[in-house]
């Protein structure tokens, strides 16, 4: 049997690990990376081609600042004469469809006394966990065990009433949605709960097409406040929601990819899944 794109995640999650502790991570030469990783070519191209359909080389050559700053100044649609990317033909939908439900830390809904069902899956990025209410999604997280814990005490100290049961018939349908958003016969219902300025920063995130990237710059002036970067940055952060509401799109001006709430080689392992899709690589 050939094995799912779900077992080559912890692979793939312990190479861009390495890449990532090497001085100038994904700068140096592809050679050098080979040679600090002590794998050969045809082992890397085994494990990336069964996870993401493309080869060691074509992921790394995407990683590189230049790509990534690249793929900001001019977005997936747009070829401009570039000799790095040719452009793939356009995906039947570049945004996922939301049904957005939002909801501020004092709003009188949060103290309903209303049932949230969780479970735990896994995807191509790991293990996650969902939890949903009536109003749709209102957390996703990826990790271990402890992430769930987490994630349970964070629900019940949002939702003080609410019942929280772990139910895998009631959540299914909705996490099947998550990584095949093409197939979804109805927009997926979200459940974001926030400050006016943390809700403003996740409907933009939530513009943000797949296969595309912004900086916290762009998202702070999309929302009208240009200086608010770093303010911006900190309510990415605190996305509950993850991947549906993608924090992972949102990089540095220098083309470093930056940080991320469930660890920065998952938010490299999604970008290779998500631009890959978009872009052909002439390498």
């Amino acid at each position: 049997m050939k094995p799912s794109i779900h077992s080559f995640y912890t692979e793939i999650s312990n190479i861009i690990k390495h890449l990532q502790d090497m001085q100038k991570a994904f700068e140096i030469s592809p050679d050098t990376a080979l040679r600090q990783l002590r794998l050969t070519e045809k082992e890397l191209n085994h494990i990336f081609l069964h996870w993401s359909d493309i080869s060691f080389r074509q992921c790394y050559a995407l990683l590189h600042p230049k790509s990534l700053k690249h793929i900001l100044n001019k977005p997936s649609n747009s070829n401009n004469g570039s000799t790095l990317f040719e452009p793939a033909p356009p995906p039947k939908t570049l945004l996922k469809k939301v049904h957005l439900h939002c909801f501020s830390p004092s709003d009188a809904t949060l103290q309903q006394a209303l049932p949230i069902y969780y479970h735990a899956f896994d995807s191509p990025f790991g293990d996650f966990f969902m939890a949903k209410n009536s109003y749709g999604i209102c957390q996703l997280h990826f990790g271990d065990e402890q992430a769930k814990k987490s994630g349970l005490q964070q629900l019940k100290k949002q939702w003080t009433k609410a019942t929280l049961i772990d139910s895998e018939q009631e959540t299914t349908p909705l996490a099947q949605q998550i990584f095949t958003p093409n197939t979804a016969s109805s927009p997926t219902p979200l459940c974001l709960v926030g400050t006016d300025f943390q809700l403003a920063v996740w409907q933009e995130l939530l513009k943000i097409p797949e296969g595309e990237l912004r900086t916290y710059g762009d998202l702070a002036a999309a929302i009208g406040q240009p200086k608010a970067a770093q303010a911006v940055g900190t309510a990415v952060g605190q996305n509950a929601v993850a991947y549906v509401v993608p924090c992972h799109r949102v990089i540095n001006s220098t083309g470093k990819i930056g940080h991320f709430r469930w660890g920065s080689a998952r938010k490299v392992a999604m970008l290779i899944w998500e631009l890959k899709r978009y872009l052909l690589l002439d390498l």
